[in-house]
């Protein structure tokens, strides 16, 4: 594997921690449980998107782009760390959010603005479009997008948990653990493709 050749931009400090959950696992009656911590991701409040927003930055600083864009809904925690890694690269963010504009806004929506994003507003159904909108009338004022898609989910953004999945085999031939499966969470689909490509390449 050539992981180490293709474009990064450090976000976060790896390897995540494995912990063995002990109440879990007891609650559970066995077998044993672990979890591997990318909550603990150190970038933006933390989370599993950074790990894709390492390879999906270093390909936009590699295309000389200097402007990140991407959707999600309104609380997206994919869209607050790509502000996040945006302010981190020096490079500027809009967002496209499917909401209506509060009054106050929290959360992850309070974090966006924080770290400088513009947001931009629309109903679920136009989301589509208007981020390629958004994306032409970024060029049109000569500047250069990088359109990243729903919760970084393509096949660059896919690398980083390829690079996860090499990263947990080494870590469990450390420790010495041979789990039987590995139990995630799948929306948009880029961190069940990189795991599952990880698996084959290291032999999972």
């Amino acid at each position: 594997m050539k992981l180490d050749t293709l474009p990064r931009f450090s976000l976060a400090e790896f390897p995540t921690p494995i912990h063995y959950l002990k109440t879990l696992t007891t609650h559970c009656q066995g077998p044993d449980i672990y979890m591997k911590r990318d909550d603990l991701t150190s970038l933006g409040m933390g989370g599993n998107k950074t790990r894709k927003l390492e390879f999906l930055v270093g390909q936009a600083l590699a295309d000389g782009a200097d402007t990140l864009v991407t959707a999600g809904g309104i609380q997206s925690n994919h869209c607050r760390l790509t502000a996040a890694a945006a302010c981190k690269a020096g490079l500027a963010c809009e967002l496209v959010l499917n909401g209506t504009k509060p009054a106050v806004p929290s959360g992850n929506l309070l974090l966006d603005t924080i770290f400088k994003a513009r947001v931009h507003y629309c109903v679920r159904e136009h989301r589509d479009s208007t981020l390629d909108q958004v994306a032409q009338d970024i060029a049109a004022r000569g500047k250069k997008p990088f359109v990243i898609p729903v919760g970084g989910s393509n096949g660059i953004g896919s690398v980083g948990y390829v690079n996860a999945m090499v990263e947990l085999t080494a870590q469990l031939s450390a420790m010495d653990l041979k789990p039987a499966a590995i139990i995630f969470a799948s929306s948009s689909g880029g961190t069940q493709a990189g795991l599952a490509l990880g698996a084959i390449l290291t032999g999972f």
